[in-house]
């Protein structure tokens, strides 16, 4: 059963370790929303607290609630997203500061450091 929470929260949840810095002290959040599951969350207690994803389709739009915990940074991948429509917490992402984000291919890239956030955007499990 290991096995399968292990790729269930890499590749369905998202939450994994940088490749780089084992520990959790850098963090990759990569969601994967595919097929029929419409949402999905967990939790994982690491030794800086605790790291949380969860992510729900829902009337055309991605909801995905993130927590990074003290002293650790985090990159995330927003899956099938265009910077310019991405809001956090209600604003648009391009604009927020303490936030650095860019554009991949079909993806959006961030990185940020310890906190809550909530993104949002337009999305189809069609893609």
């Amino acid at each position: 059963y290991g096995a399968i929470g292990d790729w269930m929260y890499k590749n369905i949840v998202g939450i994994d370790l940088s490749e780089k810095d084992p520990g959790y002290k850098k963090i990759l959040i990569k969601p994967t929303p595919g097929g029929e599951i419409t949402n999905a969350e967990g939790k994982y207690e690491s030794i800086y607290g605790t790291i949380k994803s969860a992510w729900e389709v829902k009337g055309g739009k991605i909801l995905i609630d993130i927590s990074i915990p003290g002293n650790t940074e985090a990159k995330i991948i927003l899956p099938q997203a265009n910077l310019s429509e991405v809001t956090e917490s209600g604003n648009k992402l391009e604009i927020i500061k303490y936030i650095n984000s860019k554009q991949l291919e079909k993806n959006v890239l961030i990185e940020l450091g310890s906190g809550d956030y909530k993104f949002e955007y337009p999305f189809s499990l069609k893609e």
